[in-house]
């Protein structure tokens, strides 16, 4: 059952952003790394020396190189999630570096245990028992949150470690028993870490979904599920970064709808609402994947449109957006006529900032609506002109 559970947990599909944070999480360990590697480098080496045994001298040398490199891959890490963001590949490949290493440090140590338990020294199984139940205690806490890397490298450490312990069975000393029980153990052990790091993983993956949804919400407007203004800003913010990099035109639109008061008098609020979300889905159809819709409250809605060369793209966009909400609206028995007037500013062209833009494009659907309904105008020193006159 346990099994069926972990495979099921390794099969869901994660939002990215989720898998890129439980990766992250992975490379956060350093101290329990290190303190890993040198106990049990130091468990081989004095196991080593009582049995005089090259080879566990030889592994407990491996374990100390393969920890340097599992440390050295760690900084490398943190060095480039420190740079920039990675993207899914990246993300994907540092998590299949982990899990070499991790499954690694489980292999050497399995391999280092199951010689040092051949053996029939009572001292040397109590150090390696320990080390052991240390390893996969240290592993629920640490990569839980990885369940597959978790799985192959308590796996790695335990089965060789349990086949040292039955070799005694069935010798002619009556010690058979004690080490049969102690297999089944390291057994029982290992079923009960699984367990706890499931229960981890779950909670982790829940307690993520959670605060992405919340930071969603947060985000986002009630009523039509458009940006709102603040991941607006945000939006904003990303579009200024790649225009100083690329070179290419941000424009700003702020559209106010005309006659919208009179549908909230005539038919209500609940009929005013549906106009909104119809509203809301007709702007998102237009616009291409990186820009951004928003409603910045009543009937007032923003588009932000990145990656123009030319200002006749913003003024294409803007008579696609009039043109669709000139089409009646079918809310019920009723058929409701509204429409749009627009005011355009660009960045880098007539600022950076976003109140001085989001200034500058409202000055521009001032003048659009003193003109006449269903126009488009884009701000410059007349656009300013013609509200101040």
């Amino acid at each position: 059952m346990i099994r069926r559970r972990i495979i099921r947990a390794l099969a869901e599909r994660l939002p990215s952003g989720v898998h890129r944070e439980l990766v992250a999480m992975l490379y956060t360990t350093v101290a329990p790394l290190i303190m890993v590697g040198v106990i049990a480098a130091a468990i081989g080496a004095i196991v080593a020396v009582r049995l005089q045994s090259l080879s566990i001298a030889l592994v407990a040398l491996g374990i100390i190189a393969w920890t340097a490199c599992r440390l050295a891959l760690l900084l490398a890490y943190r060095k480039r999630a420190a740079t920039y963001k990675m993207n899914g590949v990246e993300v994907r490949r540092f998590e299949a570096l982990y899990a070499v290493g991790s499954i690694g440090s489980g292999l050497l140590l399995g391999g280092m245990n199951f010689a040092a338990l051949r053996s029939e020294d009572a001292g040397i199984h109590m150090l390696t028992s320990a080390l052991i139940f240390g390893y996969g205690a240290g592993l629920v806490v640490r990569i839980s949150v990885r369940p597959m890397i978790f799985a192959a490298s308590l796996t790695a450490a335990v089965l060789p470690s349990m086949a040292g312990l039955l070799m005694h069975i069935g010798e002619p000393s009556r010690h058979g028993l004690p080490y049969g029980v102690t297999a089944l153990l390291y057994c029982a052990f290992a079923l009960g870490s699984a367990e706890s790091a499931r229960f981890l993983y779950r909670s982790t993956v829940n307690q993520l979904v959670t605060a992405r949804t919340l930071a969603g919400l947060a985000r986002q407007d009630v009523l039509t599920g458009l940006a709102n203004r603040l991941l607006l800003r945000e939006r904003f913010d990303e579009s200024i970064a790649a225009i100083s990099r690329a070179g290419d035109l941000v424009a700003l639109h702020l559209l106010d709808l005309d006659r919208f008061k009179p549908v909230n008098d005539r038919y209500g609020h609940p009929t005013g609402d549906a106009v909104l979300k119809a509203v809301a889905d007709r702007l998102s159809s237009l616009i291409r994947p990186g820009d951004t819709v928003g409603r910045i409250g009543g009937d007032e809605f923003a588009v932000i449109q990145t990656g123009i060369r030319d200002v006749s793209q913003a003024q294409a966009l803007a008579d696609r957006i009039v043109a669709a909400l000139a089409q009646p609206f079918e809310v019920g028995a009723a058929s409701i006529n509204i429409g749009t007037s627009i005011g355009i500013a660009f960045a880098p062209r007539d600022g950076l900032d976003l109140e001085h833009l989001s200034s500058r494009a409202d000055t521009a659907l001032y003048a659009a609506k003193r003109q006449a309904r269903g126009t488009v105008t884009v701000w410059d020193e007349s656009s300013a002109s013609t509200v101040a006159a």
